[in-house]
């Protein structure tokens, strides 16, 4: 993708005098000279419109650099937002700084999401995400995530089956208790069929409450009708996880589907079984 400079100039009409026969003006900007045609005894003179184009090439060093860390936005032709498109400081390959300004856009000048999805070129799903690991972790939670292989981190077969055999119990009630946009936690809800089992859902976009607020928790209490020592909480951030248990809830940090199984397990809580 190569960056277009260009001078605009646009159509401008002047009043000059009935003695005046031709007139012409130097555009310091763009280095060009727009003559004036006119008439006698006309007042209004059009401008000939001069565009100068100049195609700026891409830094390929920095587009390896950016591919190596995988930080490299692999469809800057569908960037659109003019900053990008006129300011050698902001590139549209590079998707740290390209989400960074769509969570700009979104939340300081107030673009909505649908639109910043078209100037920027990011589908919805992606702002939402970038949205919510930039409130979590700042600037780290925009920077790419360590390669390693390509499968579920905490929804892994083992997790799903012991999800499954927890949702099969009469005893035990699984909640749902997330920071997310409406969008992506439709999605999400959707896609992985978390209502088979959840029996609530308590969704930062629909309650307007968030983790780590304590509001939330007790909202959840309040509705459930369950005292806090009756609740295990699993998350997998520290901060969620303080805030819980600082109202008595038994708090689990979520590091692999091992640990926390064996953590439910202190508790009294088995698969299919609550003892």
């Amino acid at each position: 993708m190569c960056k277009i400079k260009y001078a605009v100039t646009r159509i401008s009409y002047f009043s000059i005098s009935a003695e005046c026969s031709c007139l012409s003006i130097y555009n310091p900007e763009s280095n060009g000279i727009f003559y004036l045609s006119c008439r006698i005894n006309r007042c209004d003179i059009r401008c000939n419109l001069v565009y100068i184009v100049t195609l700026v090439p891409p830094n390929t060093k920095k587009i390896e650099a950016l591919r190596s860390c995988g930080a490299l936005n692999r469809h800057p032709e569908k960037v659109r937002d003019p900053f990008f498109a006129e300011h050698d400081f902001f590139d549209p390959h590079d998707l740290v700084q390209l989400k960074y300004e769509t969570i700009r856009a979104v939340e300081i000048d107030r673009r909505p999401i649908a639109h910043a999805a078209l100037d920027f070129g990011l589908s919805r799903p992606t702002i939402y995400e970038a949205q919510e690991n930039f409130r979590q972790e700042g600037i780290k939670g925009l920077l790419p995530q360590k390669r390693g292989p390509k499968k579920p981190r905490k929804l892994t077969p083992e997790v799903h089956t012991y999800l499954q055999e927890l949702a099969a119990s009469e005893e035990i009630e699984l909640v749902m208790l997330n920071n997310e946009a409406r969008e992506l936690n439709d999605y999400r809800i959707e896609r992985f069929e978390l209502g088979r089992y959840f029996d609530s859902f308590f969704s930062s976009c629909y309650v307007g409450l968030r983790k780590p607020d304590p509001k939330i928790f007790d909202l959840a209490l309040d509705v459930l009708q369950r005292d806090p020592e009756e609740v295990a909480f699993i998350d997998d951030r520290q901060g969620n996880c303080d805030a819980a248990e600082t109202l008595g809830i038994h708090a689990i940090r979520y590091m692999d589907e091992a640990q926390c199984v064996q953590a439910l397990e202190r508790l009294g809580l088995h698969a299919g079984v609550r003892t």
